[in-house]
């Protein structure tokens, strides 16, 4: 009777796990992420190791080189926002590199995460406006 009753429960969790995952990319969420990742991963072939950028980057990483000597953003040295030095700083150091070809791989990490996040919240207020004003959620 137990044995059979942790095997129902087992089995139960099972179906509650498959259903999860189910619904995690039935709900769409695979779509914005492989959008965002080609996306992104477009752009950083595209310009990833050529010499120009629309954005200031040398400030970029020369902050990020004087975080990873140890220094403090704002305190130590001019710098805008200290969190983007840190995140770089930490990811330039995990892969070994502290290139600029390095420092355009985090930005293209962090723009990839910016661009998913956007795209669900968007799907999201899609969804909302279709069951709103149609009655019906998303097909």
């Amino acid at each position: 009777m137990a044995l059979s009753l942790i095997k129902n429960n087992a089995k139960l969790r099972y179906r509650q796990r498959k259903s999860v995952v189910a619904s995690w990319i039935s709900v769409g969420m695979l779509q914005p992420m492989i959008f965002s990742i080609g996306a992104v991963l477009a752009l950083f072939l595209w310009q990833g190791d050529k010499g120009f950028s629309l954005r200031d980057e040398g400030f970029l990483w020369y902050g990020v080189q004087r975080v990873m000597e140890g220094e403090v953003p704002i305190r130590d040295f001019m710098a805008y926002d200290p969190g983007r030095y840190y995140w770089s700083a930490i990811l330039m150091h995990i892969w070994g590199d502290n290139g600029i070809i390095a420092l355009r791989a985090v930005l293209a990490v962090f723009q990839t995460a910016g661009l998913y996040i956007a795209l669900r919240l968007l799907a999201g207020k899609a969804n909302k406006l279709n069951t709103l004003f149609l009655g019906r959620g998303s097909q």
